[in-house]
């Protein structure tokens, strides 16, 4: 496999003997995952098309030690990508943890700090959406506003998703 165009190196995983984290040629499933997405969010790919990705990683529903061998591949993920002024990133999860915590999934969207001081009008609509119930709907009109931003997202049919406020 090649290396990731945006410097995104993967962790060589050092339990694959143990059998605590799943491995493949020595490396974690989400190792090869981050790998592909930072090629596909590469200039050297689609230079001039507008991209969408999801990641969807598995390994915490087996053991929480598995979520924990994937905190670096994430973390260099990301710097690489928010080191780029048109890409939004939104984290999330499908449910929180614990015991109560299960019914409040993690939702994250982290916008480049020079895309939010260029425009304060969209730093302050999203902080006052932090305190608001988002729902999936929600976040496809969100999605829909920064990919056409500054210009205001195409119009949406009638009946099929409720107007942002």
């Amino acid at each position: 496999m090649s290396e990731a165009r945006l410097g995104v190196t993967a962790i060589e995983c050092s339990n694959c003997d143990s059998g605590i984290v799943p491995c493949c040629a020595g490396k974690t499933p989400a190792a090869y995952q981050f790998h592909y997405a930072a090629d596909f969010h590469s200039n050297e790919v689609y230079p001039k098309a507008g991209k969408f990705s999801l990641l969807h990683l598995m390994n915490a529903h087996s053991n929480e030690a598995h979520m924990q061998s994937e905190d670096e591949s994430i973390r260099a993920y990301m710097s690489k990508l928010l080191e780029r002024e048109d890409t939004v990133v939104h984290l999330m999860s499908d449910h929180g943890n614990g015991n109560e915590g299960w019914r409040l999934p993690m939702s994250a969207l982290v916008v480049p700090r020079r895309h939010l001081e260029k425009h304060p009008d969209v730093a302050e609509k999203l902080e006052v959406n932090q305190q608001r119930l988002m729902t999936h709907f929600d976040m496809y009109e969100t999605y829909k506003h920064f990919a056409s931003y500054p210009e205001p997202p195409p119009a949406q049919e009638q009946g099929r998703s409720r107007p942002c406020r």
